[in-house]
């Protein structure tokens, strides 16, 4: 805190009260728009959705609640008052979305770091600029939770997120842009959504998937180029070897652990999703599937 209390420093003669929240944008904890011209561009905001999916645009709210504490106000025996803390921001937001949706997200946001950008009624965003003038998320964690049972008489709040903010002073260095594209043509952006679940055991390496559209019927027409690797237990070259598409989004794949290739055996693991690529523009996306080696 500093000892010298400062006046603030001038002020215009236009009145804007703040709009409401109207979508919530997560971005990966080390995401950056880049400078003023960059954090206006709409092919800077399509690229990190489409491309290199490091920004998520959730679809929509229904509502939300600014949880935020109130400051501490300390009272001293002289009766003098002092605002002793700075909250943290936090809220609660009820997604407009479906049951296939949330569960991803549940899967995914269990309280880990990200940046939240907030999309306002009025067309603007407000996020972060750092003191050398680059715009980002504001750090936060994420967690997507629920009661599991369906609320009675309550569908609109089915699908909540919690956000915590780290610090105050990030909100400090709040801006707000608001350029001339909407928030719907990044929605369009985003990968089609697909569930993948595994339906037998990885025998000699072999496995069978069920890939269906998210919320919907089975998806043919993958290769092996449309699976990306993610994770191993140290495994040499973790890959997907060979793609069998029995029709009605039943595949059956070979997971390998080195380039020979040599199938995984019992205790291996491999993490793979569907990652499907039409120059350089994601158009499919799966959750992560770990399966394990049997046999």
């Amino acid at each position: 805190m500093s000892c010298i209390a400062y006046l603030p420093n001038g002020s215009v003669d236009t009145k804007c009260p703040m709009k409401e929240v109207r979508h919530i944008i997560l971005t990966s904890k080390s995401f950056t728009l880049g400078a003023l011209s960059a954090a206006y561009s709409y092919a800077t905001w399509k690229a990190a959705v489409d491309t290199n999916l490091t920004m998520f645009p959730l679809r929509g709210i229904t509502s939300y609640e600014n949880t935020t504490d109130d400051p501490n106000v300390l009272t001293t025996a002289k009766t003098q008052k002092y605002v002793t803390n700075r909250p943290a921001p936090s809220a609660l937001a009820y997604l407009d979305s479906n049951h296939c949706d949330y569960i991803d997200l549940v899967k995914e946001l269990k309280g880990g770091h990200y940046g939240v950008i907030y999309y306002l009624e009025d067309g603007s965003f407000l996020c972060r600029r750092s003191t050398k003038g680059v715009f980002s998320g504001f750090p936060a964690r994420v967690t997507a939770i629920n009661k599991g049972i369906p609320l009675p008489g309550d569908i609109a709040n089915n699908y909540p997120v919690h956000i915590h903010h780290i610090d105050y002073d990030d909100f400090e260095n709040a801006a707000l842009i608001k350029p001339a594209w909407d928030i719907d043509d990044l929605i369009l952006a985003i990968p089609a959504g697909l569930t993948m679940w595994q339906t037998s055991n990885c025998a000699s390496g072999d496995v069978s998937v069920q890939i269906n559209d998210r919320c919907g019927d089975g998806v043919t027409g993958f290769v092996s180029a449309d699976f990306e690797e993610l994770s191993s237990n140290y495994l040499v070259s973790p890959s997907i070897t060979a793609v069998t598409d029995s029709g009605a989004g039943v595949y059956v794949l070979t997971l390998s652990k080195a380039a020979s290739p040599v199938d995984i055996e019992a205790g291996d693991y491999i993490t793979f999703r569907v990652k499907k690529t039409v120059a350089t523009v994601v158009t499919y996306l799966s959750n992560r599937l770990t399966v394990v080696g049997d046999t």
